[in-house]
């Protein structure tokens, strides 16, 4: 067994179980003037900031952590937001006074060159786990299967945060303290089949649930124009580019989920679905470019509430 990091292990513990009340959650504003767009959009879809840490540092897990650190009696961590893939630059820095109340001192930042530190690539991650769904012991095991492992296996229901969305998670590991050993390539595979499952869900109950607006995000049409003759020209030439640079089905993908998050009551759900879509696709500096471009050239002049979505999308692309 190898010799487990008791420090960030603790720290990690610590930020999750006083999280379980978000009176302890405090927000800190000192850094957020330039990011004033996360706190509309937030705002957008239903939450503020504090319920956002309360379900971010609820979902807490050691990997996550890129630095953490003890001065005297106040201990503090920085942590990756949406971090698995390394897209983006935002994180989450928490302190707290190991001899005070049991008060969360939270704010978001964003770094100022570069990205946070990538996870290193190991074959296996700790994890806290929510509760355990199974357990084989490892003799049982080996009498069934050709290849022996040594330690018992678990089966572990884990919660994680996709945007804006907390989504569970089922994977498989080995007991280590209070903590379980899980492969990467058994986390990378689970989050990857919990998103599609959990997108293919959001676009069935937006259809069938959201009555009052009648939204069909499977079919949804991505080009919603006055049919003037200016108008159809313009989509003529936008179409026809977009096509040269084989952009037409991400643009009509996410212009679809785009018009489906600013019209249904399921905001929180089709921001997760947005960033999963934006995961698991890959686009070239150009192509982002050109995403962009007309997205912006659709829905620039619709409103606030589109920009707020579009520099999400700009954020995770």
């Amino acid at each position: 067994m190898r010799e487990l990091n008791q420090e960030l292990l603790k720290i990690c513990k610590t930020i999750r179980f006083l999280s379980f009340d978000i009176d302890n959650i405090c927000c800190q504003r000192d850094e957020l003037s330039q990011d004033d767009y996360f706190s509309q959009y937030l705002e957008l879809c239903g939450m503020d900031r504090r319920s956002y840490f309360f379900d971010y540092l609820n979902c807490l897990q050691p990997y996550m952590i890129y630095e953490y650190g003890t001065t005297g009696n106040l201990t503090w961590a920085k942590c990756r937001v949406d971090g698995f893939t390394h897209r983006i630059s935002r994180y989450v820095e928490v302190s707290y006074n190991s001899c005070g109340e049991g008060k969360l001192n939270v704010h978001m930042g964003v770094e100022q060159s570069g990205k946070p530190e990538a996870v290193k690539r190991t074959k296996d991650m700790l994890l806290y786990a929510d509760y355990c769904t199974s357990y084989v012991k490892a003799k049982e095991y080996n009498a069934m299967n050709i290849a022996p492992i040594k330690d018992d296996i678990y089966g572990l229901h884990v919660l994680y945060m996709l945007g804006l969305s907390k989504i569970a998670m089922n994977v498989c590991g080995t007991k280590e303290d209070e903590v379980f050993r899980v492969r990467t390539s058994n986390i990378k595979m689970s989050i990857s089949d919990v998103n599609s499952s959990y997108t293919n869900m959001t676009y069935e109950e937006v259809d069938v649930e959201d009555l009052d607006t009648e939204i069909n995000v499977v079919v949804s049409s991505a080009w919603e124009y006055e049919e003037s003759e200016d108008e159809l020209e313009r989509i003529r030439l936008m179409e026809e580019e977009l096509r040269l640079d084989n952009m037409t089905t991400v643009y009509s993908k996410l212009s679809s989920l785009v018009d489906s998050l600013l019209r249904t009551n399921f905001k929180r759900a089709l921001d997760g679905a947005i960033i999963r879509y934006l995961y698991e696709i890959y686009l070239t500096e150009e192509q982002k470019d050109t995403l962009m471009r007309f997205l912006e050239k659709k829905y620039g002049d619709k409103g606030p509430e589109y920009r707020l979505v579009i520099e999400r999308i700009r954020e995770y692309a």
